[in-house]
């Protein structure tokens, strides 16, 4: 499944469980510095208190607003599908049973060790079977009707 894909079913997967999406409003005025001139430095103004509580992490060559949304909502993820995964009493058939299955079997390092590049071959053959740009424009849009359209 494309991460195109699986970002907004994770989103949908988490308001389903959680039963919403969104965080309360979280501007505080007194995190503006007033120690800049708005006229002279209002990025400062608005963004200096934030960019020093919010330094930019070690692995990263940019950190704003967004990129921390981004983390905690992969976080909010994470723990969703772990505690799906962890969920013995899932109903039958549930979607919580679904996403709990689904990355646990992502998540079974031994099982997909043992399985190597069996699980891929049909797919490795069509791509070796492919002769020229039609071929390749044909197999593109197969893809992405399939919802892989990343590749």
């Amino acid at each position: 499944m494309s991460r195109k894909l699986i970002q907004p079913l994770a989103a949908a997967i988490a308001i389903a469980l959680t039963g919403s999406a969104f965080a309360a409003p979280s501007f505080d005025v007194a995190d503006i510095d007033k120690a800049i001139s708005p006229c002279a430095d209002f990025n400062g103004f608005v963004n200096a208190k934030w960019v020093a509580k919010n330094p930019i992490p070690a692995d990263r060559t940019r950190w704003g607003a967004f990129d921390q949304l981004r983390e905690h909502s992969l976080e909010t993820q994470h723990g969703i599908v772990e505690k799906a995964a962890k969920n013995t009493q899932a109903k039958a058939g549930s979607i919580e049973q679904k996403v709990g299955w689904f990355y646990h079997s992502g998540m079974d390092e031994a099982a997909v060790e043992k399985a190597g590049h069996a699980p891929l071959k049909a797919e490795l053959a069509k791509i070796d079977a492919l002769k020229g740009a039609p071929d390749i424009v044909a197999y593109v849009t197969a893809s992405a009707a399939q919802g892989r359209a990343d590749l």
